[in-house]
């Protein structure tokens, strides 16, 4: 265990796939999933202002620093699987798990592959942005699903130019986009394997028994908080409040400018709604683990100013406040 200062990196073989994760802090777990092109350096700026916990956050297979095998095994319900042996390799309990878009999705998938198990490992969710149902994709990832257009970028867009195009297609305040995110972008998305990984990645965004897991939401009854960007281009906010109402006693936040990525664009008011969620009864009690198909009763919150505010259990027909932790 982490006991603070600079995040820790290693590795752990799962299932014969060698998963790269950091590690940071000490205190009840945090599990952070990153999303789509992406890796655990995203979490970085959210992980900073969380004091007090163990984070952890993992480099999904095909992506950062983890194992890109040639294979096709890439799809939502196997990257749970992995992270699920991940969760129980490092016996990991009472666990809070993060998800962000793909990782979002993932984590979704975790919570029933762990509660069919009946281990009980989880004490909440928190989706940010994440996938949960059929849509109309984004413009690059229908790019990457096309092969003459994935070769022409691939071939002649340089690999920053890229990134910065994808970035700014997913942000909303465009000055948000950190050189340093840009940079581990386009390190990551040069390793060997990482096209391969990306590409098959891609081919299964939309999974085969879909329907199957969305009736699996209502079963939900996990802790869960719902935190998306209120200018998201990539996964509409209608989507979030879907999901928010398909998951019983589900809390939803919405941010405002912010796009898809509000864990970059506003990462202290990220943090803030983690440490705030973590501290409710349901989340806080020791030991609880993950039940399904129980409700709770969890006001709904459209959108969360950046100014100062009072407790937000108090307020169901206001909007909530968090406070400006940078």
């Amino acid at each position: 265990m982490v006991t603070g200062g600079e995040a820790l990196g290693k590795s752990v073989d799962v299932g014969g796939v060698s998963i790269f994760y950091t590690e940071q802090g000490s205190g009840p777990p945090l599990l952070f999933i990153h999303g789509l092109g992406e890796s655990s350096f995203a979490w970085r700026l959210v992980i900073a202002e969380l004091p007090g916990f163990r984070c952890l956050a993992l480099d999904l297979k095909g992506f950062g620093k983890s194992d890109k095998p040639l294979d096709d095994r890439y799809t939502v319900t196997d990257q749970a699987g992995l992270v699920a042996q991940f969760i129980r390799t490092l016996d990991l309990r009472d666990l809070l798990v993060i998800g962000h878009s793909l990782g979002g999705g993932v984590a979704l998938a975790v919570a029933r592959q762990l509660d069919d198990s009946g281990e009980g490992r989880l004490r909440g969710l928190v989706l940010l942005d994440s996938i949960a149902y059929p849509q109309k994709l984004p413009r690059y990832v229908r790019v990457l699903k096309t092969p003459i257009l994935r070769d022409l970028v691939f071939r002649f867009v340089p690999p920053e130019a890229n990134v910065r195009a994808v970035l700014r297609e997913v942000y909303h305040r465009h000055e948000a986009i950190r050189d340093e995110q840009v940079a581990a972008q386009v390190e990551d998305s040069l390793r060997p394997g990482a096209t391969h990984a990306l590409v098959e990645t891609v081919k299964s965004l939309v999974p085969k028994n879909a329907e199957e897991l969305i009736t699996g939401y209502s079963r939900i009854g996990v802790p869960t908080l719902i935190i998306w960007g209120e200018h998201d281009p990539v996964i509409p906010p209608e989507l979030g409040r879907r999901l928010s109402k398909d998951i019983p006693g589900a809390e939803l936040r919405v941010l405002p400018d912010c796009g898809h990525v509000p864990h970059h664009e506003s990462p202290s008011e990220v943090a803030g709604l983690l440490r705030e969620f973590l501290q409710t009864p349901e989340v806080a009690a020791p030991g609880r683990g993950a039940t399904f198909g129980r409700a709770r009763a969890i006001p709904q919150c459209e959108s969360v100013p950046r100014s100062p505010r009072k407790d937000w259990r108090q307020q169901e027909e206001r909007p909530a406040r968090v406070a400006n932790s940078r």
